[in-house]
């Protein structure tokens, strides 16, 4: 993966999203942009497919699921994900399997309360205004 990520456009080995916005097949649509989705699935001169899209789909759907579950979107979580990262994936078989990973967990911490942004309209668009105690002089 480095060195395609070395070799490539900028953008073109690496597919990015938040996982509160995206499902398994949202995701592969964005990897299908890649080099590695190319590599994969046979597209690449004088390469076979290695690995069914399903196959890929679930994949990111089960780091999805992890990522969303222990994340502070979710309020029983009872860890929050610091840090997940694979590399490398072996590909054989038709099945996909990580071989090293570092995972680590940080103490779950409350959402922070959201800002009303919805008042800030107030502020800006006030219906009305009222300006009290101004003089030119003492």
């Amino acid at each position: 993966m480095e060195v395609l990520a070395r070799r490539s456009r900028p953008g073109a080995a690496i597919a990015i999203a938040p996982t509160g916005g995206v499902d398994g097949a949202t995701f592969l649509a964005l990897f299908r942009r890649t080099l590695s989705y190319e590599r994969l699935s046979g597209s690449m001169r004088g390469s076979c497919r290695l690995v069914e899209d399903a196959i890929l789909e679930e994949c990111f759907q089960a780091f999805i699921d992890l990522a969303n579950h222990f994340s502070a979107a979710n309020p029983a979580a009872p860890l929050h994900l610091a840090e997940l990262e694979v590399n490398p994936f072996a590909v054989a078989g038709g099945r996909i399997a990580p071989l090293d990973g570092v995972c680590s967990f940080r103490p779950a911490v409350p959402a922070t309360v959201a800002r009303p942004t919805a008042k800030i309209e107030q502020l800006l668009k006030p219906r009305s205004i009222a300006v009290v105690g101004v003089s030119r002089s003492r």
